[in-house]
């Protein structure tokens, strides 16, 4: 997620600068001056990190101890945020939707995409336990008027995703 790199100014010969760079791109030279509000502010993806630095516990001198224990937060964050997505996977509600999608895939009904973008969104919002909202349930159940044989399985998933 960080790196760390030595680059030399425009006019010098010897590569002692340090740079640090994250994975997206973005890049800072290491700051002498207003080290704290620099180094927290592009270090921001980890809220307990920026913390630390704000009650300096780094200086300029932990450049290497800066990047692993920053490296480290973001290694925690990404795999809490794999294990929320697998249990979500668990979760009944997402697995009654993942097997009605699957229907609409197979069926011939005419506006297959538009219900399955929808049905998209409602996914989203129930794995990530957000309320959905009437006028979702009721587009999505406008798609099956033309379809009676996939009608009672999709009140039966939106009957169980109501909140």
């Amino acid at each position: 997620f960080l790196s760390q790199y030595n680059g030399r100014q425009p006019n010098g010969y010897i590569y002692d600068t340090p740079y640090l760079v994250k994975r997206d791109g973005s890049s800072i030279e290491l700051p002498n001056l207003s080290f704290k509000k620099v180094m927290s502010n592009f270090l921001n993806d980890c809220r307990d990190f920026k913390e630390r630095i704000l009650k300096e516990e780094f200086s300029r001198k932990d450049v290497d101890k800066i990047v692993r224990e920053y490296n480290s937060c973001l290694d925690l964050q990404t795999k809490s945020a794999n294990i929320n997505s697998s249990a979500a996977l668990d979760d009944p509600k997402v697995a009654a939707l993942n097997s009605l999608k699957s229907k609409i895939e197979s069926s011939s009904i005419t506006s297959k995409n538009d219900a399955l973008d929808v049905l998209k969104d409602i996914t989203m919002k129930v794995s990530s336990n957000q309320t959905i909202p009437n006028y979702l349930t009721e587009s999505f159940r406008s798609f099956f008027k033309e379809a009676p044989e996939l009608q009672p399985d999709v009140e039966k998933v939106l009957a169980m995703i109501k909140k």
